[in-house]
């Protein structure tokens, strides 16, 4: 990922292609601009396709700009939550995604805790309880915790890094739970 990119910027050097012109033209589509994939891939730059951008919808706005009220009570599951749910499996909390990605050494464990508590608050689905249910399927239920786990982690021995990864994460990924919450843990190495 580039820290800046300038209006003048080709597309291509900066690592697009057609799936990703996909993405753009349905941005823009959000943004209130009528502009193809064709244009994108033909005039290669912002400030081209900028000039051939038709304005659809003034009002419009880009996605996560507009304020949301916060999402409370129970939600109806959608497709891939009830098939994951119906599944027979041992711990449904054990299924769940690690990302290690790396930060500026600017950023402090406040930071972190800072923005978690941001996405918490804007992302409603991770704040989701499972509560078992008389029926087959559990209640699947947004509540108003912002509960999310977070530890720094200072003092590690660089030789040893992968093995200690492997163990912390594992025993993050142990602490989460679909019932109770908390679903999001982070470590900040």
């Amino acid at each position: 990922h580039l820290e800046t990119i300038g209006i003048n910027d080709n597309f291509f050097e900066l690592g697009g292609d057609s799936i990703a012109s996909i993405q753009v033209v349905s941005k823009a589509s959000r943004a209130g601009l009528k502009i193809t994939v064709k244009q994108v891939l033909t005039l290669k730059t912002i400030s081209a396709i900028a000039a051939e951008a038709i304005i659809i919808d003034s009002h419009a706005t880009i996605a996560g700009s507009q304020q949301q009220e916060i999402v409370l009570g129970e939600v109806q599951a959608t497709p891939i939550q009830k098939w994951f749910l119906s599944r027979d499996l041992l711990n449904h909390s054990h299924y769940n995604q690690a990302d290690l990605i790396p930060l500026p050494q600017v950023v402090t464990p406040e930071d972190v805790r800072k923005a978690l508590s941001a996405i918490m608050e804007h992302h409603d689905m991770l704040r989701l309880r499972c509560k078992p249910a008389s029926e087959s399927l559990p209640t699947l239920l947004i509540t108003d915790e912002m509960t999310f786990r977070f530890r720094s982690v200072v003092a590690f021995d660089p030789n040893d890094f992968n093995k200690q990864l492997q163990q912390i994460n594992s025993q993050e990924q142990a602490s989460l739970n679909l019932t109770d919450g908390p679903i999001v843990a982070a470590v900040m190495f």
